[in-house]
């Protein structure tokens, strides 16, 4: 990039109308506004701040003379965390799994209107090993399956989980629904599981409260 001459602009938003993540460097010789980047060392990274998640690069050049740029590679974006679940999917974006994994340690976890009725299916436990409250569903409890010989929950030694307005499916016998090794806190949650089962709606291994409501539905 023309050092002082070419710049590219980064902006925080939809369009270049949004706000500039400027450089610090001075309007370029070409008339061209402060805040670009320049020179041979690669810029960023940049991380959008605004609710779109969006970032708009704008180039701009004199056209006079031609230079080798510093953007050889395609450019990647990493979409930030959510707190809302929107798929039923066992992973990939916006999961539950991939949203457990992505939010920080204190998070509380919704579930958007649009999977309502719907059932989370999953092929291998959540491993949930951070302080998180997974809420679902007011108005109808969200529901959770797993398939095969497999869990819904693993909770970790040390952290405090809240689950509330779930509905937890077991398809397997001899499988434990919530392996809890921290410390749990179910309200208005219902278990679905075998009449045949063997494993446990809950092997608590640490701390288990109860508020409201907890069900057990054999089927």
């Amino acid at each position: 990039m023309e050092t002082d001459w070419d710049a590219l602009y980064v902006h925080n938003g939809v369009n270049i109308n949004a706000p500039l993540i400027a450089s610090g460097n001075p309007a370029t010789n070409s008339g061209f506004p402060a805040g670009g980047y320049y020179g041979s060392v690669v810029p960023g990274p940049f991380t959008a701040s605004n609710s779109s998640g969006c970032l708009t690069m704008r180039f701009r050049s004199d056209d006079l003379y031609e230079f080798s740029g510093y953007i050889t590679n395609p450019i990647t974006c990493s979409a930030g965390c959510t707190n809302v679940v929107t798929s039923i999917s066992n992973s990939g974006a916006n999961t539950l799994r991939d949203i457990v994994s992505c939010l920080a340690s204190g998070s509380n976890i919704f579930f958007d209107a649009s999977i309502n009725g719907q059932t989370i299916l999953l092929s291998s436990p959540i491993v949930l090993n951070k302080n998180l409250r997974i809420t679902g569903a007011f108005n109808s409890s969200t529901k959770i399956s797993a398939s095969g010989a497999n869990g819904i929950f693993d909770i970790s030694t040390g952290f405090n989980v809240t689950l509330e307005n779930l509905e937890i499916t077991t398809s397997s016998a001899n499988v434990n629904a919530i392996l809890n090794n921290g410390n749990l806190v179910l309200r208005n949650v219902t278990f679905k599981d075998p009449e045949s089962m063997t494993g446990n709606s809950v092997l608590n291994q640490g701390t288990i409260t109860v508020k409201d409501k907890v069900n057990i539905n054999k089927f």
